[in-house]
This record gives C-alpha cells, structure tokens and sequence, in this order.
C-alpha cells in the first residue's frame, strides 16, 4: 500500500506530466493574428453640386443620381485584412422632386 505522501506525489506528477501534454499539444498550430484598423473616420462628406450625376466623374466614378447631406454619425474602418466596416445614421437625400425635403422629417 502506498503512503500518502508517495500517492501525494505521484498525484502529483500525473497532473504536471497531463497538463504539460495538454498545453504543449497546441504549441504547433499556427499563430492566429487578430487583424488591426488600417484606417477608421468618423466624418462622411455630402454630394451636392458638381459631385451628383456623371458630369463631373471623379476618377472614372459618377456621383449619386440624388445630392444628400453628411449624416449625424458615421463609424467607418478598414482593417488589415481587407474588411470594410461602414455605420451611417441620419443620412438625408436632398430635397428634389422625387424625394422632398418633408419626407426626411
């Protein structure tokens, strides 16, 4: 029969030697890294003016068909791996025939 220091120690050594077996076991799978904000703005420009339509195209792109107005709140961020993340609240379309200004109230 074993005494109850030698059953303490072998306890013991069984818990280190599966704990270590345990743990060591995801030492090989690969680093995971959490992507980073390459970018982030809170501030979005309106398009009114010579912006709206294919008049004046900036870079090959025309405007909005409908000027509007810069929103309230604007949380955009790109991060490292190419995730684009864009949260507008109060965006307004200008007041034109098909969308008046009283549908935005």
């Amino acid at each position: 029969m074993l005494s109850p220091r030698s059953l303490c120690v072998s306890s013991f050594v069984a818990i280190t030697a599966l704990s270590s077996i345990a743990l060591g076991g995801g030492a090989h799978l690969p680093k995971v890294e959490v992507p980073k904000v390459a970018i982030a703005t809170n501030v979005m420009y309106g398009v009114d003016g010579p912006f709206v339509g294919s008049a004046s195209p900036l870079r090959g792109i025309s405007g909005d068909s409908l000027p509007w107005e810069s929103p309230s709140m604007v949380d955009a961020k790109l991060t490292t791996d190419g995730f684009l993340f864009i949260a507008v609240r109060g965006l307004v379309l200008g007041g034109t025939t098909c969308c008046p200004r009283t549908c935005a109230s």
